[in-house]
This record gives C-alpha cells, sequence and structure tokens, in this order.
C-alpha cells in the first residue's frame, strides 16, 4: 500500500511537469535516425536531451519519496535542487517543513549517486569517528544506522543516514523542541520506496 502511495504521487509530479510519456522513446528515436545518417552533432544533442528527461523522471520519483509534514506541521512541495551539478554526478532533492505554532524548521535532502554519498559512508562505518565525537549519536532504523548531531543549547540537529553506498538521506532541523522530532519524521520517510528507486532491492 504504501508502495503505491508513492507511485501515484511520483506519476502526480510527472503529469505536473509536463512531460508527455512518450518524450524519451521520440528523442532516442530521432537520435538513432540521426546516428543512422551520420549527422553525429544532432544525433548526440537528441540523446543528451533524451538523458536528461530520463534524469528528471528520475528525480520526480525520487520527491514521491519525501515524507509527508508531522502532525501540526506545513510541507512545501518538493524541490529538485539544480545546484546538485556542484556536488559532482547524481540527484538531489529537497522538501522544507515549518512548524505551524513555532518557530521549528526542517529540510529534508536525499542526494543519490553523488560522491559526497561516500564520503559519508565511510564516516558511517567508522566507529571510531563516531566515538571521538561527543555530539554525534549512533541511531538504528532497522538495519541501517543513522548518526544524529544534537546540540540542545542551540535547539538544532542533523540526522543522516547512508545505505546502500548510493543513497544519504538527511533531514537538518533548527529551532526545534527536541531531537525526537528529527528521529520520528525519518521513521516516517519510506526508504523502502527509495531504495526501489535507486534499483536497490
Amino acid at each position: 500500500m504504501r508502495k503505491a502511495c508513492w507511485l501515484m504521487t511520483a506519476l502526480s509530479l510527472m503529469a505536473a511537469s509536463g512531460a508527455a510519456a512518450d518524450d524519451v522513446l521520440e528523442q532516442i528515436d530521432a537520435g538513432k535516425a540521426f546516428y543512422q545518417d551520420g549527422d553525429l552533432g544532432r544525433a548526440l544533442n537528441e540523446f543528451e536531451f533524451a538523458l536528461n528527461a530520463l534524469r528528471t523522471r528520475f528525480s520526480h520519483q525520487f520527491m514521491a519519496t519525501l515524507p509527508e509534514p508531522p502532525a501540526l506541521w506545513h510541507a512545501e512541495k518538493p524541490v529538485l535542487e539544480s545546484g546538485a551539478a556542484l556536488l559532482g554526478t547524481g540527484v538531489m532533492v529537497t522538501r522544507r517543513y515549518e512548524e505551524q505554532k513555532g518557530e521549528g524548521r526542517i529540510i529534508a535532502e536525499l542526494l543519490v549517486d553523488s560522491p559526497m554519498v561516500q564520503a559519508f559512508s565511510a564516516v558511517f562505518s567508522n566507529p571510531i569517528m563516531v566515538a571521538n565525537d561527543p555530539t554525534l549519536e549512533r541511531i538504528r532504523f532497522g538495519k541501517t544506522n543513522a548518526l544524529l548531531k544534537w546540540d540542545a543549547d542551540d535547539r538544532s540537529g542533523d540526522l543522516s543516514l547512508a545505505f546502500g553506498g548510493r543513497v544519504l538521506a538527511k533531514l537538518v532541523g533548527r529551532d526545534l523542541d527536541d531531537k525526537s522530532v528529527l528521529v520520528d519524521l525519518m521513521k516516517a520517510w519510506d526508504l523502502g520506496a527509495v531504495e526501489d528507486v535507486a534499483g536497490l532491492n
């Protein structure tokens, strides 16, 4: 049921973007025709358009997995971060949450197939690095470890979870009453759907 929900959301996001179902195939066919005619420049251009369209649809599926807001919170629509290209190859989608009767703010970030994921994974798998930072706390979500960095005085924290060697799910919270807000929101994140989209299952 949960898988059906995120899939319906992904389809809605794709429809909202105005992308026709056969855009990619049309561009591939056009590129193939140019290639067979020996027009490599136009062929390359069509294939690049097709690749960009695929990346957009791939991103929309990840956007659909971002968690719904907690009770008494409001969430903006998920966003594809174009600046992710600055981090190398990969996809980065985000969603902003705001507390309705308070000052709390959270940003959910999902980073896929970026060199940044490997860098974070190295920290997760190194118990010495975690032990040497008293502000870090390891939290288990099923079979996966997450790292929580919480500053009680500043009422802020980050909760990061890396898995599959390709995915980093992160929550960045500010002006929160308690760190449990981050933990509960991460629990509400359909990470199984993220694994499905990424092809990790």
